[in-house]
């Protein structure tokens, strides 16, 4: 009995991916971020929901001309990040979510705190395999967060 509540609970690999891909899409077309962030609403009683969830608040704000929704969204998606980070410290993902989400977020919003703790944990991971490793690549190369040997270390 408890292996079947412990499989109930899991997010499948397939459902990862439609998270992943819905993602990808979302990067470049605000269009299919609504898609994205009620897909990714479905698990967030997974870490990985949960931070694609924050992702997706992150992505909203972002595309917002209204400073109150940006700002809202903004807060929900760090705080929505952050959870995922407690539910699941060492996963490289969510790290990665959330750093990229701090880097664009301003100064004046205090929520670049833990950029340091998420770079040593990408600079330590293997991401070579990732399944969002071409999205982690691009994002070291331009950020300008991580040095020349730091970026040669993880290519």
């Amino acid at each position: 009995m408890p292996l079947l509540l412990i499989s109930l609970l899991s997010l499948s690999d397939s459902e990862i991916n439609q998270i992943r891909s819905q993602y990808r899409k979302a990067l470049t077309d605000e269009s299919v971020i609504a898609n994205f962030k009620t897909l990714a609403s479905k698990h967030t009683q997974h870490a990985i929901g949960k931070a694609y969830y924050g992702t997706a608040l992150a992505l909203e704000a972002r595309a917002s001309w209204s400073p109150a929704t940006k700002m809202s969204n903004a807060k929900a998606a760090y705080k929505s990040l952050n959870d995922a980070v407690k539910m699941d410290p060492a996963n490289i993902e969510i790290r990665f979510l959330r750093l990229s989400f701090a880097n664009g977020t301003p100064d004046f919003l205090e929520m670049k705190g833990s950029m340091a703790d998420d770079k040593k944990i990408l600079l330590q991971g293997n991401i070579k395999s990732h399944p969002i490793n071409d999205i982690m690549q691009k994002f070291i190369a331009n950020s300008g967060l991580f040095s020349a040997a730091e970026k040669s270390a993880i290519k």
